[in-house]
């Protein structure tokens, strides 16, 4: 719609088409064909006619062969027609003997080298569906040759399989049993470990003390001796053991 009613835009389309055509070979090649004209609405007026007035789009009279009415039975001219329309039709009868008689004479042949074309194939395909057949049934033994030579396997692996997960599940319970076993025990653990850790300690204060015996501290650093040794015990008390190795390292360090 803007087409038509814009100007500027038609000359610019008119133009690119023109513009197109100019690399056409040759440019213009419209001009060789005859296009056939486009009817006009007035040369179906008839037809709009004759719908609007319920007619049959047939005239079924020329197929009746029918002698004129008795209010033209005196008329010449309405015989005259009927006489050309029972002409038309025994013309019309004539010829359909004649394409009977022609049927009857070659159509047999004909339907014969039919038949023949068609059995022609009908044997190549059916030639083919035979051969189609042969190579399913081969890829169907080779299916079925290929999957009993794997069914040992495929049973050893499956009895493999349930023996494995028996084995785990005989591991899993015995490590239930144990752990119900160790539980009684852990107590006796706990204390041994500590009484471990308390000998540990004691050990490493002895063998502190007999240091300091045997390498008196200077009475400047005695003051920060005893306040390093209270915060490593409050810390021995709120934290995990520390090894005498590292308690002995600050007075070795002061000595030296």
């Amino acid at each position: 719609k803007r087409f038509f009613s814009d100007p500027a835009l038609r000359q610019l389309v008119n133009k690119m088409v023109e513009d197109e055509m100019k690399t056409f070979t040759p440019p213009n090649y419209l001009e060789q064909k005859q296009i056939a004209p486009v009817p006009s609405l007035e040369s179906f007026r008839a037809e709009f006619e004759r719908a609007q007035r319920h007619e049959p789009i047939l005239d079924t009279k020329r197929y009746k062969m029918e002698p004129p009415p008795a209010s033209k039975s005196q008329d010449l001219v309405a015989w005259q027609q009927a006489v050309d329309n029972a002409e038309a039709q025994l013309e019309h009868q004539n010829n359909r003997l004649l394409n009977l008689f022609l049927f009857s004479k070659y159509g047999p042949k004909k339907w014969e080298i039919y038949l023949k074309t068609l059995q022609a194939k009908h044997d190549s395909l059916t030639k083919t569906l035979g051969q189609l057949r042969d190579e399913i049934t081969e890829i169907n033994r080779g299916r079925k040759s290929s999957q009993l030579a794997m069914q040992p396997k495929l049973a050893q692996l499956e009895r493999e399989f349930h023996e494995t997960v028996k084995a785990n599940f005989d591991i899993d319970s015995a490590c239930l049993q144990l752990e119900t076993q160790l539980e009684p025990l852990r107590p006796r653990l706990a204390a041994f470990e500590a009484q471990q850790k308390q000998a540990v300690e004691e050990a490493a204060k002895s063998r502190h003390e007999q240091f300091l015996r045997e390498n008196p501290v200077p009475s400047f650093l005695q003051h920060n001796l005893e306040a390093t040794a209270a915060a490593q015990a409050e810390a021995s008390r709120t934290s995990p053991s520390v090894p005498a190795a590292t308690e002995e390292a600050p007075v070795t360090d002061l000595v030296m």
